[in-house]
């Protein structure tokens, strides 16, 4: 009798795994018909063909390595990046913070829109341990996209409009190679992605920079426009209604919509300190004679005050444009909710494996139209997008303002 318990309690574990690790998925590519799961399939091929790499990584592993590793793979997320955006904008280069930001855009978007149109799971687990929990698509990997475009964007626009010497230009070669290399390499290290995941993130990083390259003299030129602003907001706007949403959803639109905002808000926010004359030029760009100490001093000023007055904003216009959108929704009788968007992938889920199954149509509900009409609206991705820009926005041209107050 214990005995059939036990088996029946085995079973019953059995079961949870199964349904923990069941996921299917309609990937939009499926939409193009024959061609588009032609071209999917043959990208599911390369995904798995690259797995003896990430074995004998693995084999390789060590605690301490694996910590170098995981600090070299948060070089490409969007925290450092952030980070090193508002340091450009308020202490080295201004005018490279604002281009970098518009290229860290298109760098994510892209790479969020081909991860929810693919729908491609990341490398299978077991035999591949993964030491970073990823709860979205693998490809292509956005570290490796944004890990060519931004890095080596960094170091042309330095080479180009920059009077450095051999020796510091060099110098900087060597450390954006790390940092560009070091960043596609750990998310294979670290067994998140396929070599097929990075490559064609690398392909692609290669064409948006690029393509970048051609325009972005044009972009600095008519930024003090208002017409170029207006023409963006529209493409900003018309961008992110064509993004890719399929169900079972990500965190990937949302991560999205705060890049593209928050950038777009930047370019806004130049635009407002051309417009009303409030120097927005960079600490080191000053025309000032400081000693080392007194430019480390107002250096870190300007990083704690920036910082701090972000925080307010974010919380601050979080919390207006939430109740200003559900009072303005209220009264056109739109019944509303704000509901954080949670991923409805795990990690478990997301790795590829003999329980992911691509459908051949997306599944169909039984509920009625009216059924969905009737249901509040999540105002989850405006209210992002809002914060985002507020953030934006404030980082060039509310704390410019604040420096030349406080003459910091």
């Amino acid at each position: 009798r214990l005995g059939t318990r036990l088996l029946r309690l085995l079973c019953l574990l059995m079961d949870m795994d199964v349904e923990n690790r069941k996921l299917a998925v309609f990937p939009p590519i499926h939409r193009m018909g024959p061609p588009g799961k032609w071209l999917r399939q043959k990208l599911m091929s390369g995904i798995l063909q690259g797995t003896p790499v990430l074995l004998q990584l693995q084999s390789i592993r060590r605690v301490q390595l694996n910590k170098l590793i995981m600090a070299i793979s948060f070089l490409g997320e969007e925290e450092f990046y952030t980070l090193l955006l508002t340091i450009l904008l308020w202490i080295f280069c201004s005018q490279l913070g604002r281009m970098m930001a518009f290229s860290m855009s298109l760098g994510f978007y892209v790479s969020g829109f081909l991860k929810n149109f693919l729908c491609l799971p990341r490398p299978p687990s077991p035999p591949i341990v993964p030491i970073s929990h990823c709860v979205d698509w693998a490809m292509p990997s956005h570290h490796s996209v944004v890990g060519v475009t931004v890095p080596w964007y960094v170091w042309l626009y330095v080479y180009m409009n920059c009077d450095w010497t051999t020796v510091s230009l060099n110098l900087l070669l060597f450390a954006v190679g790390i940092w560009s290399f070091g960043v596609m390499f750990s998310r294979l290290y670290l067994g998140v992605h396929s070599p097929a995941d990075v490559l064609v993130g690398g392909i692609i990083g290669c064409g948006l920079l690029t393509l970048w390259l051609q325009v972005d003299k044009l972009v600095n030129l008519h930024i003090h426009s208002g017409h170029f602003i207006l023409l963006l907001f529209a493409g900003v706007l018309f961008a992110l209604s064509v993004h890719p949403d399929p169900y079972p959803t990500t965190y990937i639109i949302s991560e999205t919509v705060i890049c593209v905002a928050a950038g777009y808000g930047i370019i806004v926010g130049y635009y407002f300190t051309y417009i009303f004359k409030i120097d927005s030029i960079a600490l080191f760009e000053q025309d000032i004679q400081l000693t080392s100490s007194m430019l480390i001093i107002r250096a870190v000023c300007r990083f704690v005050i920036g910082v701090c007055v972000l925080v307010v904003v974010k919380i601050t216009v979080k919390k207006i444009s939430i109740f200003i959108l559900k009072q303005g929704l209220s009264l056109c009788s739109i019944s509303c909710l704000y509901v954080k968007r949670r991923s409805e992938v795990t990690t478990e889920k997301i790795h590829f494996s003999p329980y992911f199954q691509v459908l051949d149509k997306p599944k169909t509900t039984k509920q009625s139209s009216g059924y969905f009409l009737s249901q509040p609206v999540n105002i989850d991705l405006t209210v992002t997008f809002i914060s985002s820009f507020a953030l934006g926005f404030s980082g060039a041209c509310i704390v410019p303002a604040l420096f030349s107050y406080l003459y910091v």
